[in-house]
């Protein structure tokens, strides 16, 4: 995740100090709490995702390219 999802579902939530309602002081709010490792909380398991995802997307383009080649048209006689 990037800091900003983190400070979104923080927002989302109601996971941050009461007196917090902006994106700004929400960030501020999660620095001062937990340092700059926060913001990065979920980036291995989002990476993950990301990768699998990736993966499974590019090689089913590649399979479907190779199967589905369709031969060129032939030009009409004239």
């Amino acid at each position: 995740m990037t800091p900003l999802d983190v400070i979104k579902t923080r927002l989302a939530t109601h996971t941050i100090p009461k007196n917090v309602n902006t994106v700004l002081g929400t960030g501020r709010a999660i620095l001062e709490e937990n340092g700059i490792n926060a913001l990065y909380a979920g980036v291995g398991a989002r990476m993950l995702w990301s990768g699998m995802f990736s993966a499974i997307g590019f090689g089913t383009f590649e399979m479907c390219k190779r199967n589905l080649h369709f031969p060129p048209r032939r030009q009409a006689a004239t």
